[in-house]
């Protein structure tokens, strides 16, 4: 049986197959290589075209809906299918700050990039040497690297929205992707810590502060390494969204302040204002406050 469009009797999308006939439906789209994107949805049309030439299949007829299909006609419904199109990339648990902020400026780049070859991975380490290069910057005792290196952190963690946007329309999300995404992300946060509290030592001269860059390490690194052993381990998964967070309180509280976009905005609010070493302590200091946090979790 084969959804057709109540409009004009073409294929709308979904087809029904009895469990007999399904490993013929399977054998038919595994042998289209790769198996995303177009090339699949070229297959399974065929096979529903081929299904309603026969005599047997029955056409199911359904009304075009948000979902099934939507025809697009005019620049108006353009516009609202696209809309569409990418409010379904959103995550569930993106938070307020990535809806209303990051899926916005991520948007512009992401329209930009979707019809060029650029592949999500190979735009996530794009990301990650774009986020590599800001920290190599703010390693530099100046004002003015404190300034171009946090921005450009920040305009990294933007533009990383736009690997798994690209991945879940062209319908490439791989696990392999989401790995190569969630690395990156985590190794530019040890990076922006480390370079963070470089610039501070090398312009205020004090000892103790590298005390502080090597204490905050240890605990960034602890807190990943426990939270991706719950994610390989229990939840198997490469998103560190993924990560539960139910003790309420305080624990959820700090949750939302050390989210690296919060952390991304305000580096670059206090290198304008010139008082990135207070930045930087705060920054240590959540790495030291979560894994006190995760340990008693982890045991």
């Amino acid at each position: 049986r084969v959804a057709v469009d109540g409009a004009d009797a073409q294929f709308a999308g979904a087809l029904w197959c009895s469990p007999v006939e399904r490993s013929k439906v399977v054998a038919a789209l595994m042998a289209t290589q790769p198996m995303h994107g177009l090339a699949l949805a070229t297959q399974l049309a065929d096979i529903a075209k081929a299904a309603l030439a026969s005599a047997g299949p029955t056409a199911i007829t359904i009304a075009p809906g948000a979902i099934a299909r939507h025809p697009v006609r005019t620049a108006a419904e353009r516009k609202a299918a696209i809309h569409f199109l990418f409010g379904l990339v959103r995550k569930a648990q993106d938070t307020w700050l990535i809806r209303t902020v990051n899926r916005r400026v991520s948007y512009p780049f992401t329209r930009l990039l979707l019809p060029t070859k650029i592949s999500p991975n190979m735009l996530s380490i794009a990301v990650f040497v774009i986020g590599a290069i800001g920290c190599w910057i703010l390693a530099r005792p100046t004002y003015w690297s404190a300034v171009a290196g946090t921005l450009l952190v920040l305009f990294a963690g933007y533009l990383d929205g736009c690997d798994g946007e690209i991945a879940r329309i062209r319908l490439e999300s791989s696990k392999l992707g989401a790995w190569i995404d969630t690395i990156a992300d985590e190794v530019t946060t040890v990076l922006f810590l480390i370079a963070s509290g470089l610039h501070v030592y090398r312009k205020l001269g004090e000892p103790w502060i590298g005390w502080t860059i090597v204490i905050g390490t240890i605990g960034a690194l602890l807190s990943i390494y426990i939270i991706y052993y719950y994610l390989i381990v229990v939840a198997h998964s490469g998103n560190s969204q993924d990560y539960p967070s139910s003790q309420g309180g305080i624990a959820s509280a700090l949750r939302v302040l050390v989210q690296r976009n919060i952390i991304n905005i305000a580096s670059v609010i206090f290198a304008l204002v010139d008082r990135f070493a207070t930045l930087y302590m705060l920054v240590a200091l959540g790495g030291i406050v979560t894994a006190v946090i995760l340990i008693p979790d982890h045991i």
